[in-house]
């Protein structure tokens, strides 16, 4: 599982990371981390989660209207050419090569 987001800071054109479920704590707003989503996918479902990443892509406006940037399409484009790329080594089933 990869969870996809817009990156105000960071390596350009994007990053991306292994989430770890974080510990629990008190949640008092409907938005959820992927280590929030992690920890409740284990309580919830109750057998230990999957092995998840965050992919940050860097982004440059964020005002709320703002239209993508030709900076961040490129990011956009480099990070889907990784994933499309990556995905099927990860999924692949163990054993096969």
């Amino acid at each position: 599982m990869v969870f996809a987001d817009a990156a105000a800071s960071g390596p350009e054109p994007f990053a991306l990371a292994l989430v770890n479920p974080i510990p629990p704590r008190s949640i008092n707003t409907h938005a959820l981390s992927p280590g929030d989503c992690l920890r409740v996918y284990r309580q919830v479902v109750g057998v230990t989660e999957p092995k998840c990443y965050v992919l940050g892509i860097r982004g440059y406006a964020f005002d709320l209207g703002a239209d993508l940037s030709v900076a961040a399409a490129a990011n956009l484009e480099a990070a889907l050419a990784y994933l499309l790329d990556w995905l099927p080594k990860v999924l692949q089933p163990p054993g096969v090569e």
